[in-house]
C-alpha cells in the first residue's frame, strides 16, 4: 500500500515550509542591505592611510590601488598597526599576527604569549622596529624589536592576579586599564616614555571604564554614555558628561578637543578640559575617528560604492573632504588569488549582493571549508540557508508524519 501524508499534516507542512522560505528570504534581504562599517586604520609616516579595517575585512592601499583581505582569510582583528614598509600587525583574541603581503599570508608573532589574547598594540614613534604587544589575561606587555615578528621572553611589564582589559596610546604616552582578580578593583598603568617605564594607579570598585585617549597627565574614559576625565598622577576621576550616543571611537586633537564618533548619532566635539562644551559637528554615521598629521580622519557606514568610507578634516578647515572610496573590484593579493578566491568567495558574493557590483575575483562554485597550516588562515564556510531549511523540514516531517501501516 502507498503511504501518504494526511491532508491536515500536508497543509501544515506546506504552510510551515512557506513560512521558513519567507523567513530565510527576509534574512537574506536584511543581510544584503547591511552596510559596511569602518573600525580602524593604520597610517604611513606621511599621515596617509595604508590599511583600512572594517567589519568585512581589511583593505590595503598602495598608491591608487587597493587589495582586499576578507575576514575568512585573516585572524581575529581588534586592533591594527603599521610597523614598517609593507608590514602590518594586528591583534585580537587569537594573539598577534603580522603580514608582509597585504593580508596574503599571516604569521603569528613568536614569543612566550604567542596564542594569548591581545588587547593593545603600540609602536614607538622614533623606531618602527620597537613594538609593544599588550596581552590581556596574562597582564603583560611584551617587547618586539623586529616590528612584530617575535617578542622578548621577558616582558617589560607583568602583573599577577590582574586582567588587562584595554590599552590606548597617543604619541609617547600609553595607558593600560584592568581589574584585580582578587577584589575586582579598577587599576591602571601608564607611561610617558614609550613604555620604558610605567606608573600605576587605582580607582577602587565601580563600573567598567573604557579608556579612549590620553596626554601626558590626563586620560579620557567612558562609562556607558558618559565621558570622564582622569588625572593620572592623583587618581582623580571627574564627573561624567552625558553623551547622545554610544562611544565607538575618540580622538584628541592638538587643542585638547575631543572628537567623538557616536555611531548613528554622528560626530561630536567636546572640550577635553572642562567636559562642558559639547557640539554636533557632523550628522550621519560616525564609526571611527583619528587625529593624524594635523588632520582629523573619520570612518562611516557605507551602503554603496559611491559613498566615501573615510572623510578628513584638515586643521583649521570648516568642511570635511571625501578621502577614501572602496573599490568595487575587490582585488585579492596576486600571490593569494587561488587560495583566497575560495576563502573569500562568500564575502565577495555578499559585497555584490549588497552593493550590486561586479568583481574580478573568480569564485569557486562550491567553496569548501579550508584549513591552512602555514599561518595564512583557518576558516570554514557558513552553512547555506537551503541546508538549514532542509534540516528544519526533516525534523518537522519526523515529528508530524507517521507511516500508515497496512494489514
Amino acid at each position: 500500500m502507498t503511504h501518504s501524508i494526511p491532508n491536515p499534516v500536508r497543509r501544515y507542512t506546506v504552510s510551515a515550509v512557506s513560512a521558513l522560505i519567507a523567513l530565510f528570504g527576509a534574512l537574506g534581504l536584511v543581510h544584503a542591505s547591511d552596510g559596511v562599517s569602518v573600525k580602524g586604520a593604520s597610517f604611513l609616516a606621511d599621515g596617509t592611510i595604508s590599511s583600512l579595517w572594517h567589519d568585512r575585512g581589511i583593505h590595503f592601499f598602495n598608491g591608487s590601488l587597493s587589495t582586499y583581505s576578507c575576514e575568512a582569510s585573516q585572524p581575529a582583528v581588534d586592533t591594527i598597526l603599521r610597523t614598517g614598509t609593507d608590514r602590518t600587525l594586528v591583534g585580537g583574541k587569537e594573539g598577534a599576527f603580522l603580514t608582509l603581503s597585504d593580508g596574503c599570508k599571516w604569521k603569528q608573532t613568536g614569543g612566550v604569549y604567542s596564542f594569548d589574547e591581545v588587547v593593545g598594540l603600540y609602536r614607538d614613534g622614533s623606531n618602527n622596529q620597537r613594538v609593544l604587544i599588550i596581552y590581556g589575561d596574562k597582564a603583560s606587555v611584551a617587547l618586539s624589536t623586529d616590528g612584530g615578528h617575535t617578542t622578548d621572553n621577558t616582558p617589560i611589564l607583568s602583573v599577577s592576579n590582574v586582567d588587562f582589559n584595554w590599552a590606548v596610546s597617543r604619541g609617547p604616552a600609553l595607558l593600560i586599564t584592568g581589574r584585580s582578580r582578587l577584589d575586582q578593583s579598577r587599576l591602571y598603568w601608564w607611561s610617558t616614555d614609550s613604555g620604558d617605564s610605567f606608573q600605576s594607579g587605582a580607582l577602587g570598585l565601580g563600573p567598567d571604564l573604557r579608556p579612549w585617549t590620553l596626554d601626558g597627565n590626563h586620560a579620557w574614559l567612558s562609562e556607558g554614555k558618559e565621558m570622564k576625565r582622569l588625572e593620572l598622577a592623583s587618581e582623580t576621576l571627574s564627573d561624567g558628561k552625558e553623551l547622545p550616543g554610544d562611544v565607538l571611537s575618540v580622538a584628541l586633537d592638538a587643542s585638547e578637543q575631543l572628537w567623538l564618533a557616536l555611531g548613528e548619532a554622528g560626530m561630536w566635539r567636546l572640550d577635553g578640559n572642562s567636559l562642558d562644551e559639547l557640539s554636533l559637528e557632523r550628522e550621519g554615521s560616525a564609526t571611527w575617528v583619528a587625529w593624524q598629521a594635523d588632520m582629523l580622519w573619520m570612518g562611516t557606514v557605507i551602503y554603496s560604492w559611491d559613498e566615501p568610507a573615510v572623510l578628513r578634516l584638515p586643521k583649521g578647515a570648516q568642511d570635511w573632504e571625501n578621502a577614501i572610496y572602496l573599490s568595487p573590484d575587490l582585488l585579492l593579493p596576486d600571490a593569494c588569488v587561488t587560495l583566497n578566491s575560495k576563502l573569500c568567495a562568500e564575502s565577495v558574493e555578499d559585497w555584490q549582493l549588497a552593493f550590486g557590483a561586479n568583481s574580478d575575483v573568480t569564485e569557486d562554485p562550491d567553496p569548501q571549508p579550508t584549513q591552512v597550516s602555514d599561518g595564512c588562515s583557518i576558516s570554514a564556510s557558513k552553512k547555506p540557508p537551503f541546508l538549514l531549511l532542509y534540516i528544519a523540514l526533516w525534523f518537522m516531517l519526523r515529528r508530524y508524519v507517521r507511516p500508515i501501516r497496512s494489514f
